[in-house]
């Protein structure tokens, strides 16, 4: 049944696996750690059809069998606890996920032995879940230990180290703490350039976000050749009707009007309402938005001295 789940035919999956649970309550005593498999191999078999209720349900039942015969195994509790977990947050339940988070979390600092990666993953998927709930202050705890845990076990220029700062300077941003969000997108920048091949989607992300970081101290000077940067790479690597592409079009034009390059910021903002107007779906918000920023481009060549248009 997990062969035929890996095998991408979910649904043959699955019936197989609720057939194995029928026939292991026959055959082994309750609590058996193969009825508790099976349950938690069903929880992830939905979990990966997206069918949440269920893949709780199944997972509760895994839960059970866990708390009544096997409480002190910690590497159950860390196999099973962040996956019950990422099944309610996946329905909003946010709340409800934090205790058997906590739990995982302190389950997987008694493992022996110790695997401070796969610690440090469960953070970073904790502190998920918090900034979600906009709790950035005790996301940010999270992702420091995180960080700490990959530092202290991973090589300097390992990727994880990477991506796990360039998560820790977004939660930072979202505090509006930009000056402190400043070292940590560069230094997250440095270290994916170093790990990632060149034109890598994590080194475009990190060059967009130290760009925002700068814009958003006013650094305009500083922040335009990220943007512009930002631009070449998502024209490279995206896919002409991407989202991604306008937004970083606008992100530019911004820059540029802080700057008084008014006509290059009126063609880039004409560029990005021709996309925002061609997708498939129109995102309103962003397009009206979009012409405003076009309007105080057009505005602002207009009264400017004709050396500044």
């Amino acid at each position: 049944a997990t062969s035929t789940s890996r095998a991408g035919d979910l649904k043959q999956g699955e019936a197989y696996m609720r057939a194995a649970i029928a026939l292991a309550e026959r055959v082994f005593p309750a609590g058996s750690v193969d009825i508790l498999n099976a349950h938690i191999n069903l929880g992830k078999n939905l979990q990966v059809q997206e069918r949440y209720a269920e893949s709780e349900a199944s997972y509760r039942k895994a839960l059970a069998i866990f708390e009544r015969t096997r409480p002190t195994d910690m590497k159950y509790a860390v196999r099973l606890l962040p996956e019950l977990a990422a099944t309610l947050v996946a329905q909003g339940k946010d709340r409800d996920a934090e205790p058997f988070y906590r739990k995982a979390i302190t389950a997987s600092e008694n493992v022996s032995p110790p695997d401070p990666i796969a610690r440090a993953a469960l953070l970073e998927v904790f502190a998920d879940s918090l900034d979600g709930q906009s709790r950035f202050a005790d996301g940010e705890a999270q992702r420091r230990t995180a960080l700490g845990l990959y530092e202290g076990a991973l090589p300097v220029g390992d990727s994880r180290i990477g991506i796990g700062l360039y998560h820790l300077g977004g939660n930072l941003m979202s505090q509006r703490r930009y000056a402190d969000a400043e070292p940590v997108n560069r230094r997250a920048l440095q270290l994916l350039e170093k790990s990632q091949p060149a034109g890598d989607e994590w080194i475009n992300t990190a060059v967009n976000q130290l760009g925002v970081t700068l814009y958003a101290l006013e650094r305009y000077a500083d922040a335009e050749p990220l943007f512009q940067r930002a631009v070449a790479m998502a024209e490279t690597m995206m896919l002409p009707d991407d989202p991604q592409i306008p937004l970083r079009y606008v992100n530019l034009a911004s820059t540029q009007i802080a700057l008084g390059k008014y006509k290059e910021a009126e063609a880039r903002l004409r560029s990005a309402i021709r996309l925002l107007e061609a997708a498939d779906t129109v995102d309103e918000k962003r397009l009206a938005e979009t012409r405003e920023h076009l309007a105080e481009a057009v505005a602002k060549q207009a009264a400017a001295p004709a050396t500044k248009r």
